[in-house]
């Protein structure tokens, strides 16, 4: 019996030490080794977003003259700033070589786009000009200036509106009025009093303005009671 007992306890312990050594050592070990297979997974995709990124920098890199012209032409096609003497340059430029001669020429002030989208810059907002202009010369001439208008002057302009009459010198000259919109770079409006965002503020209360005194006969006051002043009667009034 005593044999049997000691092979029990021996038995007890070892199925004890089992489970410490499951519950201590093994399981720690798992759950380290799964974190660390998880971690693993995570820095592989980092790692791979790295190379995607350095990969984009490097055909930045590459096209880096192509980039920076696409950029000089935006900056021409929408600049910063109404900038209507340079403009009206190239629509010069544009109206000497189609052989027609401007007449007059107007410009609206610049209005924010209705949703247009972000410039990335915090004080400039997408704008665009009203311009109206009279252009002087033949049929084909005209033609060819609004050709020219489109293809050759690097500002952007939207052509919306042609009216065509007979010139001063009469016909074949003719006098072309067109009306279009140009766009910029401009710093937004300023805000209206009341907008969101201000603080509205109450008018002042003017103040009071006294009554004048009545007029006409003056009422009597009425004595105090117990003066001894005696009341007056009105004749005639029972």
């Amino acid at each position: 019996m005593t044999g049997k007992r000691i092979a029990l306890a021996g038995l007890g312990v070892a199925v004890l030490l089992t489970i410490a050594w499951f519950f201590l050592l093994y399981q720690p070990a798992v759950d380290e080794q799964a974190a660390l297979e998880v971690e693993t997974q995570a820095l592989l995709g980092q790692q791979q977003q790295l190379r995607n990124q350095i990969s984009m920098l490097e055909n930045i890199r590459a096209r880096e003259d192509e980039i920076n012209d696409a950029l000089a032409r935006l900056d021409a096609f929408i600049p910063v700033g109404t900038a209507q003497p340079e403009i009206l340059t190239q629509i010069d430029a544009a109206a000497q070589a189609a052989g027609v001669e401007i007449l007059t020429w107007t410009f609206g002030e610049p209005t924010p786009v209705l949703d247009a989208p972000a410039t990335g810059e915090p004080t400039l907002v997408l704008g665009e000009l009203i311009l109206t202009m009279t252009v002087e010369g033949g049929y084909f001439q005209a033609v060819d200036f609004f050709r020219r208008l489109e293809f050759e002057v690097p500002r952007a302009i939207l052509v919306e509106t042609v009216a065509v009459a007979e010139g001063e010198g009469g016909f074949p000259v003719l006098a072309t009025t067109w009306s279009g919109r140009t766009f910029a770079l401009v710093p937004p409006p300023p805000a209206l009093p009341g907008a969101e965002g201000s603080v509205p503020v109450a008018p002042a209360t003017p103040p009071a303005t006294p009554l004048p005194a009545p007029t006409g006969t003056p009422v009597p006051e009425t004595p105090a009671a117990g003066s001894g002043v005696p009341l007056e009667t009105t004749e005639g009034v029972q």
